[in-house]
């Protein structure tokens, strides 16, 4: 008789059944934590996407008010503080705070900061954007 059945190997063994279980979930762990660690790294970039873009929201909101408007407060989070508008506020995980400066950094100008915070891996990050507005020019 000749073929598989003749020598005894018809089939797999016990043995190489239990390496290619192993090989296949070695192989699903390490696809599954990349899509995990992908998840996680979009939800990042998402956040920090988010808090860039509140930033900017913030600051043209305030560079389109009328020159004598900006230092007053219009909102219930906001406060004067030595002739300095400081207004806060949190949306969706991100600590926005915004500053307007009159005559700075010269007469007959305004600097309007934005700051945003938000933490990641425990560590809190920062975006920062500034703009000026003129006296006597209209946006």
């Amino acid at each position: 008789m000749n073929g598989p059945a003749a020598s005894g190997e018809a089939g797999f063994s016990l043995i190489e059944t239990l390496v290619a279980l192993v090989l296949l979930t070695v192989g699903v762990a390490a696809v599954t934590t990349g899509f995990a660690e992908g998840h996680r790294l979009a939800d990042e970039v998402g956040l920090r996407q988010r808090a860039i873009s509140l930033a900017q929201d913030k600051l043209t909101e305030k560079l389109a008010m009328k020159f004598g408007s900006l230092t007053a407060p219009t909102q219930a989070h906001e406060r004067l503080d030595a002739g300095v508008l400081v207004g806060q506020d949190e949306i969706y995980g991100v600590s926005r705070t915004w500053v307007i400066e009159p005559d700075h950094p010269a007469p007959g100008l305004v600097r309007v900061w934005v700051v945003t915070n938000w933490t990641r891996r425990g560590a809190t990050q920062t975006y920062q954007i500034a703009g000026l507005v003129a006296e006597g020019i209209t946006p």
